[in-house]
Protein backbone atom coordinates (compact mmCIF):
# COMPACT_ATOMS: atom_id res chain seq x y z
CA UNK A 1 0.00 0.00 0.00
CA UNK A 2 0.98 3.33 -0.43
CA UNK A 3 0.83 6.49 1.85
CA UNK A 4 1.41 9.74 0.52
CA UNK A 5 1.38 12.78 3.31
CA UNK A 6 1.22 15.88 1.35
CA UNK A 7 0.37 19.92 1.58
CA UNK A 8 1.14 22.93 3.74
CA UNK A 9 0.68 21.99 7.01
CA UNK A 10 3.49 20.70 9.98
CA UNK A 11 3.68 17.15 10.69
CA UNK A 12 3.74 15.54 7.53
CA UNK A 13 7.37 13.89 8.47
CA UNK A 14 6.02 13.29 11.82
CA UNK A 15 3.13 11.18 10.55
CA UNK A 16 5.77 9.44 8.73
CA UNK A 17 8.39 9.02 11.67
CA UNK A 18 4.96 7.57 13.43
CA UNK A 19 4.26 4.91 10.78
CA UNK A 20 7.56 3.74 10.88
CA UNK A 21 8.31 3.60 14.96
CA UNK A 22 4.83 1.79 14.97
CA UNK A 23 6.09 -0.76 12.43
CA UNK A 24 9.56 -0.54 14.34
CA UNK A 25 7.25 -1.83 17.01
CA UNK A 26 6.11 -4.53 15.62
CA UNK A 27 9.81 -6.24 13.97
CA UNK A 28 9.39 -4.63 10.82
CA UNK A 29 12.47 -3.98 8.51
CA UNK A 30 12.10 -0.22 8.03
CA UNK A 31 13.73 1.88 5.49
CA UNK A 32 13.83 5.81 6.25
CA UNK A 33 15.10 7.57 3.17
CA UNK A 34 15.25 11.60 3.58
CA UNK A 35 15.41 13.70 0.65
CA UNK A 36 16.41 17.74 1.21
CA UNK A 37 16.96 17.44 4.72
CA UNK A 38 20.65 16.80 5.24
CA UNK A 39 20.55 19.26 8.32
CA UNK A 40 20.25 17.35 12.23
CA UNK A 41 17.01 16.49 13.00
CA UNK A 42 15.62 14.52 16.41
CA UNK A 43 13.85 11.55 14.28
CA UNK A 44 17.35 10.57 13.13
CA UNK A 45 18.74 8.95 16.22
CA UNK A 46 15.85 8.21 17.65
CA UNK A 47 14.97 5.86 13.61
CA UNK A 48 18.40 4.44 14.28
CA UNK A 49 17.80 3.35 18.12
CA UNK A 50 14.71 1.39 16.80
CA UNK A 51 16.47 -0.38 14.48
CA UNK A 52 15.35 1.96 11.18
CA UNK A 53 17.89 1.57 8.11
CA UNK A 54 18.31 5.80 7.99
CA UNK A 55 19.52 6.77 4.49
CA UNK A 56 19.85 10.91 4.07
CA UNK A 57 21.10 12.88 1.14
CA UNK A 58 22.78 15.79 2.10
CA UNK A 59 20.85 19.32 2.77
CA UNK A 60 21.35 22.31 0.05
CA UNK A 61 19.86 25.70 -0.38
CA UNK A 62 16.22 25.93 -1.89
CA UNK A 63 16.08 24.97 -5.30
CA UNK A 64 15.25 27.88 -7.10
CA UNK A 65 18.31 29.35 -5.20
CA UNK A 66 20.66 26.78 -6.78
CA UNK A 67 23.05 27.66 -10.15
CA UNK A 68 22.67 24.82 -12.85
CA UNK A 69 25.92 23.28 -11.54
CA UNK A 70 24.52 22.94 -7.60
CA UNK A 71 21.09 21.39 -9.32
CA UNK A 72 23.34 18.98 -11.25
CA UNK A 73 24.94 18.12 -8.22
CA UNK A 74 21.45 17.75 -6.01
CA UNK A 75 19.89 15.32 -8.90
CA UNK A 76 23.06 13.15 -8.58
CA UNK A 77 22.89 12.62 -4.98
CA UNK A 78 19.04 12.62 -5.20
CA UNK A 79 19.63 9.47 -7.83
CA UNK A 80 22.12 8.01 -5.63
CA UNK A 81 19.87 8.02 -2.60
CA UNK A 82 16.96 6.66 -4.47
CA UNK A 83 19.56 3.75 -5.92
CA UNK A 84 20.60 3.24 -1.90
CA UNK A 85 16.49 2.55 -1.55
CA UNK A 86 16.45 0.14 -4.55
CA UNK A 87 19.10 -2.05 -3.56
CA UNK A 88 17.44 -2.67 -0.13
CA UNK A 89 13.99 -3.17 -1.62
CA UNK A 90 15.93 -5.91 -4.27
CA UNK A 91 17.98 -7.60 -1.25
CA UNK A 92 17.39 -10.62 -0.33
CA UNK A 93 15.73 -9.18 3.16
CA UNK A 94 13.91 -5.98 1.99
CA UNK A 95 12.07 -3.85 3.94
CA UNK A 96 8.63 -4.29 5.15
CA UNK A 97 8.11 -0.37 4.92
CA UNK A 98 9.92 2.50 2.94
CA UNK A 99 9.81 6.01 3.83
CA UNK A 100 10.79 8.34 1.43
CA UNK A 101 10.54 11.62 3.22
CA UNK A 102 10.41 14.61 0.88
CA UNK A 103 9.86 12.29 -2.28
CA UNK A 104 7.30 14.43 -3.93
CA UNK A 105 10.00 17.30 -4.72
CA UNK A 106 12.09 14.76 -5.97
CA UNK A 107 9.60 12.65 -8.04
CA UNK A 108 7.54 15.76 -9.58
CA UNK A 109 10.71 17.99 -10.34
CA UNK A 110 13.99 17.53 -12.00
CA UNK A 111 15.85 17.10 -8.71
CA UNK A 112 16.28 12.97 -9.80
CA UNK A 113 16.31 11.74 -12.75
CA UNK A 114 12.49 10.88 -13.33
CA UNK A 115 12.86 7.37 -15.16
CA UNK A 116 14.82 6.44 -11.86
CA UNK A 117 12.09 7.87 -9.52
CA UNK A 118 9.63 6.48 -11.52
CA UNK A 119 11.37 2.95 -11.30
CA UNK A 120 11.59 3.22 -7.36
CA UNK A 121 8.08 4.07 -7.03
CA UNK A 122 7.22 0.98 -9.73
CA UNK A 123 9.08 -1.39 -7.51
CA UNK A 124 8.16 -0.53 -4.39
CA UNK A 125 4.12 -1.58 -5.51
CA UNK A 126 5.91 -4.54 -7.71
CA UNK A 127 7.45 -5.93 -4.14
CA UNK A 128 3.86 -5.04 -2.39
CA UNK A 129 6.78 -3.28 0.16
CA UNK A 130 4.55 -0.59 1.99
CA UNK A 131 5.62 2.88 1.12
CA UNK A 132 5.36 6.78 3.06
CA UNK A 133 5.80 9.75 0.43
CA UNK A 134 6.00 12.82 1.99
CA UNK A 135 5.91 16.34 0.04
CA UNK A 136 3.81 19.51 -0.24
CA UNK A 137 2.90 18.64 -3.79
CA UNK A 138 1.33 15.05 -4.42
CA UNK A 139 1.98 15.01 -8.00
CA UNK A 140 0.98 12.15 -10.26
CA UNK A 141 1.62 10.40 -6.76
CA UNK A 142 -2.11 11.20 -6.03
CA UNK A 143 -3.36 9.06 -8.50
CA UNK A 144 -1.85 6.05 -7.24
CA UNK A 145 -2.13 6.20 -3.60
CA UNK A 146 -4.26 3.73 -1.26
CA UNK A 147 -3.97 6.41 1.71
CA UNK A 148 -3.57 9.99 1.07
CA UNK A 149 -3.75 12.81 3.78
CA UNK A 150 -2.83 16.45 2.79
CA UNK A 151 -1.89 18.61 5.89
CA UNK A 152 -3.50 22.12 5.78
CA UNK A 153 -1.96 24.58 8.01
CA UNK A 154 -4.11 26.42 9.79
CA UNK A 155 -1.99 28.31 12.53
CA UNK A 156 1.82 28.51 12.51
CA UNK A 157 4.64 30.21 14.84
CA UNK A 158 6.45 30.64 12.00
CA UNK A 159 4.18 33.48 10.93
CA UNK A 160 4.60 35.56 13.62
CA UNK A 161 8.65 35.01 13.43
CA UNK A 162 9.36 32.11 15.73
CA UNK A 163 12.23 30.47 14.34
CA UNK A 164 11.71 26.90 14.15
CA UNK A 165 12.50 24.46 18.04
CA UNK A 166 14.40 22.14 18.18
CA UNK A 167 12.40 18.54 19.26
CA UNK A 168 9.69 20.47 17.67
CA UNK A 169 10.27 21.55 13.78
CA UNK A 170 13.60 19.45 13.92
Amino acid sequence: MIHLYTGCGQGKTSAAVGLAARSLGHGRRVVFAQFLKGGPSGEIDSLRALGATVLRAPRHDFWWNLGPCEKAAVARENDELIGLVLERCRSESPPDLVVLDEFTYVHNTPMADENLAALLVKELARRRIEAVFTGREAGPLAEIADYHSDISEVRHPFSIGCPPREGVEF
